[in-house]
Formats: structure tokens, C-alpha cells, sequence
């Protein structure tokens, strides 16, 4: 009996020796071998797949533009003309769209994190995209055209400040990057984010391309007037953001586009084309974002269809909105 556990305790002490043995080499090398991979210094070998990096700021915004419901919450869903009841079971959601009613707004309410996810985000994407670009991408060597790579930091730099200029307009002043490597920030004034969107805007609006034929499809770049036209957008709300009134300004930018300073654009004879299934050749379209198509694919150089039925597009002659900033 007494050999029969001493042959068992052997065979135990040899089993976990083995084992210990097993796991301490297993131990020695971490490092998860890969047999294939996608890293920065590796993706960028064609110019297709530079422009994909280039657009992929732009999906976020065909995403939070098509989708509308981050601005119209936040923007019409609380004020005296809208009100969406509850409907027997349907629509309670929680309570939030009677929190939005009442304007009982708390950290923990969903509609203001979408908001603030949908422009903070395609900031933090904008911002990310030019560094990869500019860290990783030889333009002169891959045989882009002179100037592509001063277009895609101007356009970066123009749709980064609609994303900020949404941000403004739903939460007054925000956090303000130029980049993603540095601290947390805390939000800045209203007035100082207004005067970090005009300083981007002046220098991004310079080097954007310029629409050259009236009635050229608006599709897959930010073009000159579309610049021009957010910063009318600016203008026009300035009052409400920083106390000064800017609407000569304002008026001045949409003459000048209307008059072709920013490129070829006119007022169109039919006023509902530029709302039309159509508009991406409308006279007065300076930037669209086209509908989804169920034969669509993505290619290089265009901009990923929206995930609506219609056409967003930008009007260069009737940009700016109504009021609705929040100061």
C-alpha cells in the first residue's frame, strides 16, 4: 500500500514538473506571432488606398449629417414647435423625449451624447487622418498631382470646422484640438471657438479646389464655395455667439459666390432642383453628399453614399439658416 502512494505521488510530482515546465517556456515569449498584417508603414502602397484614408472623415459626416437626429434633438425636439408625445406604449423611450420637453437635461441623457459623439468625433477623425497622411505618405514619390497633398489638409481643415461649427451651434464653446496627441481639454468660450472656426476656415478656404464648370457634378471633394459657405453660415449666427453682428459679412460671402469669386455657381431658374434626385449638377450645389444606391460600390476618390433616400447637398447662394445657436 504504502509503494502504491509513493508511485502515485511520483507520477504527480512528474505531472505538474511537466506542466510547470510547459507553462514557464510558454511564459518566456509574450509577443503574438503574426502571419499577416495591415499597420501604417505597410498600407500605404497605392494611391487608392491613401484616398480611402483620405474619406474616412467623410463617412462619419455622410453618417451624421444624413442622419440628422443629433441636431434636429438638440435643436428643434426642446423648443415650443415640436413635440413627440408618447403613443400608448410607443415613443416613451425611457422618458427622454419628455427630459428633452421639459429641459430637464442630465449627463446620463442619450440625446446629448449623440450629439456630442456625432461632431467631436469626426473632429478627432479629421485630425487623425492628416497625421497619418502626413507621417506615412510620400506624395511626390507615389506620383500624386502637385498639390493634392496642400488639397486634402485644406478640405481636412474645412470639414473638421463643420463638424466644430455644429458643436458651437449645439453647445456653445467646446474643447478645441488641432491634433490627437495632446492632453484633455476643457471647453473653451463661445466666442473663442467661434474665432478658432474663422482662423481654420481662412486659411483652409485659399486651397480648396475650385469648381471650374457650371453644372460639374459636387461630388467627393470640399470645394471652394463650400468653404465659403460655412464661413457665411458663421457669420450669419455671430450675434447670437459672440455678441457682434456679422450678417454685411455674411451678405458679402454669398454676393461673391452667387458672382463666381469661389467658382462657377448661379442661381438655379427652379428652385426645388437643388432639393431634387438630381442635384449634384444643380448651378447652385457647392457640396453633396449622395444617396445610397443599392448597385453602389466604393471606389477611390468618391465620397460613401448617404444612408438616406435624398441628397444633402450644400447651396452656395442660400447657405446660411435660420438662427438657432446656442450661446
Amino acid at each position: 500500500m504504502r509503494k502504491k502512494i509513493y508511485s502515485l505521488l511520483k507520477t504527480k510530482y512528474i505531472v505538474s514538473f511537466c506542466l510547470a515546465a510547459i507553462l514557464s517556456a510558454a511564459g518566456c515569449d509574450t509577443d503574438p506571432i503574426y502571419y499577416s498584417e495591415v499597420t501604417p508603414s505597410t498600407f500605404y502602397d497605392s494611391k487608392d488606398n491613401v484616398w480611402q484614408r483620405f474619406y474616412r472623415p467623410f463617412t462619419h459626416w455622410r453618417w451624421y449629417v444624413a442622419s440628422d437626429n443629433p441636431k434636429w434633438n438638440l435643436q428643434e425636439l426642446g423648443t415650443d414647435e415640436m413635440c413627440l408625445p408618447t403613443r400608448g406604449s410607443d415613443w416613451y423611450n425611457g422618458g427622454v423625449y419628455q427630459q428633452m420637453h421639459h429641459h430637464q437635461f442630465t449627463a446620463t441623457l442619450s440625446n446629448l451624447y449623440n450629439g456630442w459623439y456625432g461632431f467631436a468625433m469626426g473632429v478627432a477623425l479629421c485630425w487623425d487622418t492628416w497625421e497619418d497622411l502626413n507621417t506615412y505618405v510620400d506624395f511626390d514619390a507615389m506620383g500624386f498631382e502637385a498639390g493634392t497633398k496642400e488639397s486634402m489638409r485644406a478640405q481636412l481643415d474645412a470639414l473638421a470646422v463643420s463638424f466644430y461649427k455644429d458643436g458651437l451651434d449645439l453647445f456653445g464653446g467646446v474643447p478645441l484640438y488641432t491634433t490627437t496627441h495632446s492632453d484633455v481639454k476643457a471647453r473653451s468660450t463661445a466666442p473663442e471657438t467661434f474665432a478658432f472656426i474663422d482662423s481654420l476656415l481662412k486659411v483652409a478656404i485659399p486651397n480648396l479646389p475650385v469648381k471650374t464648370t457650371l453644372g460639374a457634378t459636387e461630388n467627393g471633394t470640399i470645394n471652394r464655395a463650400a468653404g465659403a459657405a460655412l464661413l457665411a453660415q458663421l457669420y450669419f449666427n455671430a450675434d447670437a455667439w459672440t455678441g457682434v453682428d456679422r450678417f454685411a459679412d455674411c451678405a458679402t460671402l454669398c454676393r461673391d459666390i452667387i458672382d463666381g469669386k469661389y467658382g462657377k455657381y448661379a442661381l438655379d431658374d427652379d428652385w426645388t432642383n437643388i432639393f431634387g434626385f438630381h442635384n449634384e449638377t444643380a448651378r447652385k450645389s457647392s457640396g453633396r453628399c449622395p444617396a445610397r444606391t443599392p448597385s453602389w460600390k466604393p471606389m477611390a476618390g468618391t465620397i460613401p453614399p448617404c444612408s438616406t433616400t435624398t441628397r444633402r447637398a450644400f447651396s452656395g447662394a442660400s447657405m446660411p439658416g435660420p438662427t438657432t445657436a446656442t450661446a
